[in-house]
Parts: structure tokens; sequence; C-alpha cells
């Protein structure tokens, strides 16, 4: 009878430590999760981070464009006006007569006389 106590006592401790042993390796595989959970989450708050700083170059870039285009819309707008004047003067070249060319080269650039 005593045998079979021992027995039973062996086989209890036997379970607790059996017990102990998939309890630990349980909380060993939970540290693990969090670990890897911790990890995730660090670089999920790293590609945040990396997201806004690519929407503020973005957001930069197109201020910068649209300034760009702001100037682009000035000379375009400066040379319409340029080509207007041009196309005046040259057409006006066309009703002028020769007496009235040479004199206007003559003031312009000195060097021809009106005979």
């Amino acid at each position: 009878m005593k045998n079979s106590y021992l027995w039973v006592l062996f086989i209890f401790l036997m379970g607790v430590q059996f017990y102990f042993l998939l309890d630990t390796h349980k909380r060993l595989r939970e540290d693990k999760k969090d670990k890897k959970l911790y990890d995730i989450s660090k670089k999920i708050d790293s590609l945040k981070n990396e997201y806004k700083t690519m929407q503020d170059k973005i957001y930069e870039y197109g201020v910068g464009l649209d300034s760009l285009n702001l100037v682009l819309e000035s000379t375009d707008k400066e040379k319409t006006i340029i080509k207007e004047y041009y196309y005046e003067k040259i057409k006006s070249f066309d009703t002028i007569s020769s007496t009235e060319l040479d004199s206007f080269f003559a003031n312009r650039y000195g060097q021809y006389k009106v005979r």
C-alpha cells in the first residue's frame, strides 16, 4: 500500500512538473509573439513617419510646380504681347515707302544717309 502511495505521489509530481514545463513553453511562445508584434509595431510606426515625410515633400513639390506654372503663364502672356507687337511692326513695314524705310534705318543705325 505504501508503494502505491509513492507511485501516486510520483505520478502527481511528474504531472505538476509536466504542467510547469508546458506552461513555461507556452509563456516563451507568447513572449516571442509579443516581441514579433512589438517589432512589427515599430516598423509600422517607422513606415508612417516615412509616409508623412514623403507627403510633406510631395506638398512642397506641388507648391514648386504651382509657382513654376505661374511663371510659365506669365512668360506665355509676355511672349504673346511681344508677338503681337512685332506682328504690328512687321505689318507696318509693308505700307512704308522706300524713302521712309531708308530714313528708319538711318535713324536706327546711324550709318545710312537718306539721298
